[in-house]
């Protein structure tokens, strides 16, 4: 058996949904950042492009972001080392259960 990691940005809860529904197995984390985090590590320049209103549906400034109601996994900002832990520990038992 083979473990998948498919990093998206699925801003509505719908399109999380409908990959749940795909994926036997399917296990949601979401990495929890404030915009302003976000906008910091922004190396593309998304963020500054949507200020600047060329991508004006940018989640989070422009367009719509519905939280997840009940991810398997929180993290948050992305440097939380015991949402990583929860995370490892709930992909170990997900593969001994296959």
């Amino acid at each position: 058996d083979q473990v998948v990691l498919v990093a998206a940005t699925a801003p509505r809860r719908a399109h999380r949904a409908l990959a749940r529904s795909a994926a036997p197995d399917f296990l949601e984390v979401w990495v929890r950042t404030p915009r302003e985090i976000c906008e910091q590590r922004d190396v593309k320049g998304l963020y500054a492009r949507a200020h600047a209103g060329d991508a004006p549906t940018l989640p989070g400034v422009g367009g719509d972001y519905e939280p997840p109601l009940a991810p398997e996994v929180v993290a948050d900002g992305g440097l939380d080392d015991g949402a990583i832990e929860a995370l490892l520990r709930s992909l170990v038992g997900r593969a001994k259960r296959a």
